[in-house]
């Protein structure tokens, strides 16, 4: 269950794998798996640290785009140009947009607190 600190009120937040990277003193999302889709971070909007206990908690805003493999189960009998899963093309079903994420040090867990 998720902190109920990390989580505004009426949110509901859920594990995520995120792939970041650390770099110049900081915290970067690079990639996230949330229900079983990936999304390639764009863009980080903004990121604020919430105190909570001795370490902050991180959370970030970012602007993705839904990333499918060639690979996929999804894609494996998708007519070509179809348009899913092109960089640029939104993957045509309204996944792409902005996710708010959190990182908590404490215990090396990543939650999507709001889309």
């Amino acid at each position: 269950m998720a902190d109920d600190s990390l989580v505004a009120a009426g949110q509901a937040a859920e594990p995520i794998d995120v792939v970041a990277a650390f770099a110049g003193g900081g915290l970067k999302p690079t990639l996230l798996v949330w229900r079983r889709r990936r999304y390639r971070v764009m863009d980080v909007d903004q990121s604020w640290s919430r105190p909570d206990g001795s370490q902050g908690v991180w959370h970030f805003r970012l602007r993705v785009e839904e990333e499918l493999s060639p690979w996929s189960e999804k894609t494996a009998f998708r007519p070509p140009n179809s348009g899913r899963g092109r960089p640029g093309s939104g993957g045509g079903d309204g996944r792409d947009g902005l996710f708010e994420v959190a990182f908590d040090p404490r215990s090396l867990t990543w939650l999507m607190v709001g889309r």
